[in-house]
């Protein structure tokens, strides 16, 4: 009997503990649910400074050539007979350079001759038919439907000899272009064909490279577009001969548009008389936007659909500020944006900033941490 109250007050004791100690066990996990999440950690950031580009120039490669240049060609096809002028040779203006065989022009302009004879020939009678065909009528012995055909027959003879005349001198024209002439003085640069073979209309037989003013043709890339406008001086200087003085060109014309995406734009520039042509020349230019400020290349950020941007550290906050890339310099971007030199941009660390972050700064340039 006593064991059975021992039990009995033990297991009621044991009881009351359990639900005591669910009720505090289920009151500490709705106190939990009900706490406030822990703060963000601060995140760990490394800047640069934001620097201004510099005035550097940029060298580009371009090869003098002669301002008067042209492939010279017959306008009319046929068989070149002679050739008299080879690769280096100097030509006057106006020097034979090369003949197409003269027989075909010659005889087409003895069958125009021939030709004309005849009709001016049937012309004549027909006039002198007319005269009389007048003095007829006059006197009543004809009549005016006589006259009338006479008279016909004579205009359509003046329209086939004017035809003919047309025709005559068309074939004098192709008999002087049978001989190709060099249109200005100069040096030969190139022969495309030789004595004894076939020539087409507008086919190029010699190159003539005229031996006055020179010029070359920069190509710019878009960023660099605007970096020069026509009349201005430029600086350029022998790529071959370091020692040389430089030289002072002029730009004569620049594109305003491309051959196409990712094509070049062209510049023409002007060389001082005498300089020479195929020669090899650097052509210095200072870079466009030299004020502009650049970043670190691993500064800019660029997620898709959120544009371009950099973050800026100020106050201990980081703060997204968007940025347009104009062009690499090395590893550093030239930029245009709410940025100026002296701020201090995220290089590392960036990945999971938000904006308006408060961070921990370090930064690089300068060896030491901040907070």
């Amino acid at each position: 009997m006593k064991t059975a109250t021992f039990l009995s007050s033990f297991l009621g004791r044991v009881s009351i503990a359990g639900v005591l100690g669910g009720a505090l066990g289920w009151a500490a996990l709705g106190g939990s649910s009900r706490a406030e999440a822990p703060p963000r950690v601060q995140p760990i950031v490394e800047t640069a400074a934001v620097e201004i580009a510099g005035p550097a120039e940029v060298r580009f490669a371009v090869v003098t050539r002669a301002v008067d240049r042209a492939r010279v060609g017959f306008t009319m096809p046929g068989r070149v007979v002679a050739r008299p002028v080879k690769v280096g040779d100097a030509v006057r203006a106006g020097q034979v350079i090369a003949r197409l065989d003269p027989a075909p022009f010659a005889n087409a302009v003895a069958s125009q001759r021939a030709t004309r004879a005849q009709v001016a020939a049937r012309l004549d009678q027909a006039k002198r038919d007319e005269a009389r065909s007048v003095g007829l009528a006059s006197a009543g012995a004809a009549g005016r439907e006589e006259l009338e055909k006479t008279r016909s027959g004579v205009r359509t003879l003046q329209a086939q000899l004017d035809q003919i005349d047309a025709g005559l001198e068309e074939a004098k024209r192709r008999q002087r272009e049978s001989t190709l002439k060099a249109p200005f003085a100069g040096v030969v640069t190139d022969v495309f064909l030789e004595a004894g073979e076939l020539t087409g209309a507008g086919q190029p037989i010699v190159a003539v490279a005229g031996a006055g003013s020179t010029e070359a043709e920069l190509r710019l890339p878009a960023a660099w577009r605007d970096a020069v406008a026509v009349g201005d001086h430029i600086r350029a200087r022998s790529a071959l001969d370091r020692a040389a003085k430089p030289v002072d060109v002029v730009v004569a014309s620049r594109g305003l548009v491309s051959d196409g995406p990712g094509r070049l734009f062209p510049v023409r520039l002007t060389f001082p008389e005498g300089t020479g042509a195929g020669r090899d020349f650097d052509v210095f230019l200072a870079r466009p936007e030299a004020d502009a400020p650049s970043v670190p290349s691993a500064a800019v950020t660029s997620p898709v659909g959120r544009g371009t941007f950099v973050y800026v550290v100020k106050d201990e906050r980081a703060h997204r500020v968007p940025v347009e890339v104009r062009r690499l310099v090395g590893d550093r971007a030239v930029v245009r944006g709410e940025v100026a030199a002296g701020d201090r941009v995220v290089v590392a660390g960036h990945a999971a900033l938000l904006d308006d972050d408060v961070v921990v700064e370090r930064r690089l340039d300068e060896g030491r941490a901040a907070r």
